[in-house]
Formats: structure tokens, C-alpha cells, sequence
């Protein structure tokens, strides 16, 4: 049996607004409304001369994070009620490897280690862990949920919640990474998380 929650999380260059709310099949809605100073770890530079290898790495699906990014893009595409706020619509968003990276790293360790938090185990916030990816932001924030079984069902909870709906509206964004994680034996099964971010 899978269960349904939606998380969401903007960073504001240095100040953090949280607002947690549940989804229309949560069992109960939370709310959670706080601010936080945001002291993100910058990614370190090689040293001149230091050879550069290139960077290994591949996002885990991109078939995920392009049809995360379409149902992004449709939902900025028009203007909308998050709450009790009218956002009117914005310009679409790219992809971005770093951001997408971080959404992923989140997802699986939500998953793998059943825990459902912006904040990670090792005490990352998605700040920190967007710069561990190397991504230079001036504005990131991010959209976690768990239990939904599908792309279209996570952003139909999210679009109904006006925390995440006002992430996905901020006229600040300008890429998105995303990310899906599933482990039958963790108490929702599948864990998602959007990550939006604007580069300095």
C-alpha cells in the first residue's frame, strides 16, 4: 500500500521559507512555516595546475526529468491560484545536470534510507547539496514527494498544495532537475524531488 505526501522548499538567495502541506490523499495536511539562514558549501576549483578529468557522471532518467520539465513548463505557461495567491504565468524553465544530479542524490537517499525531509542525512539542505553538484545559484529551491505513482500524479499534488505550487509558479527559476527513487521496502515505496534554481 503506498502513501501519498508532498514537501516543498524555497531558498531565497540567503534567507529560507519551509512550508510543509500534504497532498489531496495525505492522511493529514502539515504545515510548518519557518526561516532559516542558508550558509551553502561553494564547490572547491582545482588548482591551476592540477589536471581536470572529465566529469563521469549521467543523470539515472532522462525520460523522467523531460517529462517532469513538460508538465513544469505547461503549468508556468498559464496564470494560476497557489492558495490564496494568483501567480500569473512565467516564463519555462530548462534542464540542468547539476540540479538534476542533487534531485536524484535526494530521491535515493529518501528512498534507500527511508526518510522523508529536505534536510538529509548528512544534514544537507537543497542548497548545500545543488552546490555539491557545482551549480553557482542565486535562487534554489525544491519540491519533494512520496507514495505517487506517477510523473502526472507528484505535480497534480504538488500543483493542489500552494507551497509547492508557488515554487513551481517563482518567476526567479530558470532551470529544473527531478528526480524519482523506489524502494519497495520504505514506507511510501516512491520518493520524488524537483529541484529549481536560478545561476548567479
Amino acid at each position: 500500500m503506498y502513501f501519498s505526501k508532498v514537501l516543498p522548499l524555497s531558498w531565497l538567495l540567503l534567507l529560507a521559507l519551509s512550508g510543509c502541506g500534504g497532498s489531496s490523499d495525505s492522511p493529514e495536511p502539515q504545515s510548518d512555516d519557518e526561516v532559516t539562514p542558508v550558509n551553502p558549501v561553494e564547490p572547491t576549483e582545482p588548482e591551476p595546475n592540477e589536471p581536470v578529468d572529465p566529469d563521469p557522471r549521467e543523470p539515472v532518467n532522462n525520460s523522467l526529468q523531460a517529462s517532469m520539465l513538460r508538465l513544469v513548463n505547461e503549468a508556468r505557461g498559464e496564470g494560476r491560484n497557489c492558495g490564496s495567491t494568483f501567480y500569473p504565468a512565467v516564463a519555462p524553465l530548462s534542464s540542468n545536470l547539476s540540479l538534476q544530479l542533487a534531485a536524484e542524490e535526494h530521491s535515493n537517499n529518501m528512498a534507500n534510507y527511508d526518510f522523508f525531509s529536505h534536510t538529509g542525512l548528512d544534514g544537507s539542505s537543497s542548497a548545500t547539496r545543488a552546490s555539491a553538484q557545482g551549480y553557482s545559484w542565486s535562487y534554489v529551491g525544491e519540491n519533494i514527494a512520496a507514495g505517487q505513482r506517477s510523473v502526472e500524479a507528484a505535480m497534480n499534488g504538488w500543483l493542489q498544495s500552494s507551497g509547492h505550487c508557488a515554487n513551481i509558479m517563482n518567476a526567479n527559476y530558470t532551470e529544473l532537475g527531478a528526480a524519482k527513487a523506489e524502494n519497495a521496502s520504505s514506507s511510501y515505496g516512491i520518493y520524488w524531488t524537483q529541484v529549481f534554481g536560478a545561476q548567479r
